[in-house]
């Protein structure tokens, strides 16, 4: 206390506590000057760096829009064919060379999905998903930052309508620029960075601004959260997506702490030294502010040097305006023209002067000038890019006066600060003129197609009406022709039998010829009309094929006797004794062409060579006779042709046989081919494939005993009502030892059948026309009395419609007038021996492998593959058969039962076969029966079927 008491002591004292509050207040407001310096220097810097980024990437969007609006041909072809590998390496090295930083370019529907995409790398998941999001958002451009551990990119999408797309343009860019503009900004000592407002990932780059030092997908600790807070600042960019994000490293503002506490210790050292650190302080708080002017200085400088690069961003845009190949329009918010290119000045007639400064109405029509305005003020609401008005084209007025059709497009777009529209003129005079002439010729078109489908109709229909007329002309003379030579030929045939050898029977003879004569000519002409309509159906039956050859041979071995020609008949060894196919169109086409090598060869020979392989049998018939020459071969199936007219005189005959032997052998899958020379002789051969098979029971029996009565025991009853046809029918049938009851109608038929029961007769022979009542009535009610009792139609009717009117009618077969009389023993045996089909057909098996390997000459891997075929391709035929029963479809069942017939026929498969006919007859008649026979016929495929199926799960038994 003593050394207080001097009041210069206290004096010195409290000049020494004045001094050193002095400094430490002088400290503290140094320090805090500090931090707000670096504060403010924070603040100037991001609110920079944000004007700069924004400048960047409005650069970027500017060129793209106009980029994407100059481009639509290329890029409408680009989206509908992305694999066109020309057309993309145009548009990417055009925007390459409008993009220095350019990475990839893509296109995406309104949806968000790609239609394509110039490369994989790029466009990822998470830039997929940004695309759909914008899709869904009602944004008209937008950029989004990709950060990255390594490296980050950014890109720009665009919503863009234009040539029939309505999609989104998508750029990614390489953040070079962007990485540039914040490495110039960043003042020494702070961090400057981009932040995402969402997740708060963090873009920073080094003073130096190396790629290599990018750092990408961090987050700010809680240390660097608290110098933004109290240091640092943010400015929005890009929409307030992002924030620039600037504030003092950790080291800068340890540094100024540490200043601090080194002034507030220096008071306690001494006066002096504080009165010189006070001055040293005054020096440096004078130096930082000069400082601060300094970097004030160099951050407008780089403001303006950004404002320069946008300057220059815009001349790019002008010249990519200028090159633009459609006529371009930049105009203001008061719809004055900006900017115009060189095709505008064309398009439009104006000189680019008179244009630029002038409102855009003047381009617009008078008769829609007045509404012009108010729809600039709507778009200016919502300034997207858009066609202008619908898909169709407007117009718009020329120079001259004279209007033009136009397609404008409008997109909006920011030159120097100021929201402009950029409109794309596209001139359609010409493409609608041509539209036009496209449509007048398309209605005139149609109008004849549909003058021409109306005449086509009407002449459908009198060419239906023609072969309906056609058809009933021939079945009436058929009927007309048949009764009368039924009874020639029949009489004919009893004359020659009962007198062999008298002059009487040499006559009955000749008149049994030329009745035959006669008969082939009205079956000629039958045949080709129904070939010609289609109509004419071959079978598939077991025949004896010497038999058949036998019996051709015979047939014209007279007439060669009577011109001293030899004919011969030569069989390969090898040839098969049964086959398959259709016994009477096979014997039609042998004799036609037996007859015609006997009728053309005067002298020598005629010769039936047959041999057979494994794929058909061939019948070559070869004759000595006056041959052909190249042209008359050419006219050889032409129906009513011979050779040449005089032949028709010379030898007589239609010129129908050949022509109806060639279309039986395609029918039946065969063909024939000739050979001949004018002079020499002519050789036919006719190839028809007939597999191997195994005669019926009926036909072995028939076989066994060839000389006895072959109908004795047999029981019939025959309705006929003319008497001649009677006495013809009578002598046939008894001379074949049937016993027989004859009736005039068919009235009289059904009451013989009542007086003497069901059980007396094995089958009944009906004629169709009688008088009192019909054949198919008395069959009808026959049906109902007996419904096992087979019925045989008899009609002078030759036409397929009668005999699917027979059989829908009820009958087991038919037969047409004349007679035949090996034919009727045949068609009596079949069905009077023929075996009943087992009541329970499962028990009973349906295929007959053994039959089929020796029809097929043993090859079982071809059978197996035929059962295979048939398992796989009627696997749902039953249930399908049993639909159509339950949806009452005739039409249907008509094909399927068809099918079933045919193959079922030729894998030998007989019940199914006639089960199959009998179910179609009934459905071409529109019978009610034919839903119950479509129902056995699905069980009956269905035993089919689980009997092949047996088959191979028992050879793979076997061959495990």
């Amino acid at each position: 206390m003593k050394l207080l008491s001097d009041p210069l002591d206290r004096l010195s004292v409290f000049a020494m506590v004045v001094v050193a509050g002095a400094m430490t207040w002088n400290a503290l407001q140094d320090h805090r000057q500090e931090l707000d310096y670096q504060r403010d220097l924070a603040t100037r810097v991001s609110a920079a760096a944000a004007r700069a980024v924004d400048l960047v990437l409005g650069d970027f969007h500017r060129g793209l829009g106009v980029f994407v609006e100059s481009q639509p041909e290329q890029l409408a072809h680009l989206a509908d064919n992305p694999g066109d590998e020309t057309i993309k390496r145009r548009v990417h090295e055009r925007v390459a060379r409008h993009f220095a930083d350019f990475r990839t370019f893509a296109l995406a529907d309104s949806d968000g999905n790609l239609l394509f995409d110039d490369s994989g790398e790029q466009t990822g998941e998470r830039c997929r998903v940004d695309l759909r999001r914008f899709a869904a958002g009602a944004e008209g451009v937008a950029t989004q930052i990709h950060p990255g551990p390594q490296h980050f990119h950014f890109d720009i999408r665009l919503r863009w309508e234009r040539a029939g797309l309505n999609s989104i343009a998508f750029a990614s860019f390489s953040p070079d620029k962007l990485v540039q503009v914040l490495a110039d900004l960043q003042p020494l000592g702070h961090r400057l960075l981009l932040m995402r407002v969402d997740d708060a990932a963090l873009i920073e780059v080094s003073a130096a601004g190396s790629r290599d030092r990018l750092n990408g997908n961090k987050h700010l600790d809680s240390g660097e959260l608290a110098r933004l807070s109290s240091y640092g600042a943010e400015a929005a960019v890009m929409g307030a997506a992002w924030r620039v994000v600037d504030f003092p490293d950790v080291s800068l503002i340890a540094g100024i702490h540490q200043k601090l506490l080194t002034r507030l210790v220096v008071p306690g050292v001494g006066g002096p030294l504080i009165l010189m650190l006070a001055l040293s302080l005054s020096r440096r708080r004078r130096a930082a502010e000069a400082g601060l002017r300094l970097a004030n200085g160099e951050l407008e400088q780089r403001v303006e040097e950004r404002t320069l690069m946008l300057a220059d961003s815009e001349l790019r845009a002008n010249r990519v305006i200028e090159s633009a190949p459609e006529a371009i329009l930049v105009v203001d918010a008061e719809g004055r023209i900006r900017r115009a290119n060189e095709r505008s000045e064309g398009l439009f007639g104006y000189p680019r002067a008179e244009l630029l400064g002038r409102s855009i109405d003047m381009l617009v029509p008078d008769a829609v000038r007045a509404g012009h305005p108010a729809m600039r003020a709507a778009y200016r609401r919502d300034p997207q890019p858009r066609p202008m008005g619908s898909r169709t084209a407007v117009t718009a007025k020329r120079a001259d006066g004279s209007i033009l059709c136009v397609e404008v497009s409008l997109a909006p777009m920011e030159f120097s600060d100021e929201m402009q529209i950029v409109v794309f003129i596209v001139d359609v005079t010409e493409r609608q003129s041509m539209e036009a002439e496209i449509k007048a010729h398309r209605d005139h078109l149609e109008d004849l197609v549909s003058q021409r489908s109306a005449e086509f109709e009407h002449a459908r229909n009198e060419a239906q009406r023609s072969a309906q007329a056609k058809s009933e002309f021939l079945a009436n003379m058929s009927h007309e022709i048949r009764t009368p030579l039924n009874a020639v030929l029949g009489l004919a045939q009893i004359g020659a039998r009962n007198d062999k050898t008298g002059r009487a029977g040499e006559t009955f003879t000749r008149i049994l010829d030329a009745g035959k004569h006669l008969l082939a000519v009205v079956n000629d002409i039958l045949d080709l009309s129904r070939l010609d309509a289609g109509r004419l159906v071959v079978e598939s039956r077991p025949f004896r094929l010497a038999t058949l050859i036998s019996d051709a041979v015979g047939f014209v071995h007279d007439a060669a006797h009577n011109k001293r020609l030899d004919i011969d008949e030569v069989l390969a060894d090898d040839l098969p004794e049964w086959v398959l196919g259709d016994v009477q169109r096979l014997r039609q086409i042998l004799i036609n062409l037996l007859s015609n090598a006997v009728k053309f060869t005067e002298r020598g020979r005629v010769r039936l060579e047959v041999t057979h392989d494994p794929e058909a049998v061939r019948f070559a018939v070869t004759d000595t006779g006056i041959g052909m020459t190249t042209q008359q071969l050419k006219r050889l199936f032409v129906p009513f042709e011979q050779a040449d007219s005089s032949m028709t005189r010379r030898y007589g005959g239609t010129g129908l046989g050949l022509a109806i032997s060639q279309n039986l052998a395609r029918l039946m899958g065969g063909d024939i081919d000739v050979r001949s020379e004018l002079g020499e002789g002519s050789v036919f051969t006719l190839r028809l494939p007939l597999a191997l098979a195994q005669p019926t029971a009926t036909q072995r029996s028939h076989t066994a005993d060839v000389d006895a009565l072959r109908l004795a025991g047999i029981r019939l009853l025959a309705a006929e009502d003319v008497e001649v046809n009677r006495l013809i029918l009578e002598d046939l049938l008894l001379h074949e030892g049937a016993q027989l009851v004859l009736a005039d109608n068919g009235q009289q038929a059904l009451e013989r059948l009542v007086e003497a029961g069901a059980a007396a007769f094995d089958m009944v022979l009906m004629d169709l026309q009688m008088p009192v009542m019909d054949g198919y009535a008395a069959t009808a009610r026959i049906r109902e009395i007996a419904p096992g009792l087979p019925v045989i139609g008899l009609t002078a009717h030759a036409l397929q419609e009668e005999r699917e009117r027979c059989l829908a009618a009820g009958m087991a077969d038919y037969l047409t007038k004349p007679i035949d009389v090996e034919r009727l023993v045949e068609v009596i045996l079949q069905q009077v021996r023929k075996p009943q089909p087992d009541p329970a057909p499962a028990a009973d098996a349906l295929l007959d492998r053994a039959a089929l390997l020796t029809s097929f000459q043993g090859r079982e891997a071809f059978v197996d593959k035929l059962l295979g075929m048939l398992q796989e391709s009627q696997a749902g035929t039953p249930q399908r058969l049993r639909q159509l029963v339950q949806q009452k479809n005739l039409d249907d069942i008509v094909f399927i039962a068809h099918s079933l017939k045919g193959m079922a026929a030729n894998l030998l498969i007989h019940r199914l076969s006639e089960l199959a006919a009998e179910t179609e007859a009934a459905a071409r008649a529109g019978s009610e029966e034919a839903f119950p026979l479509a129902e056995s016929l699905a069980e009956r495929l269905d035993s089919l079927l689980a009997e092949v199926a047996m088959h191979f799960d028992e050879d793979q038994a076997a061959s495990a």
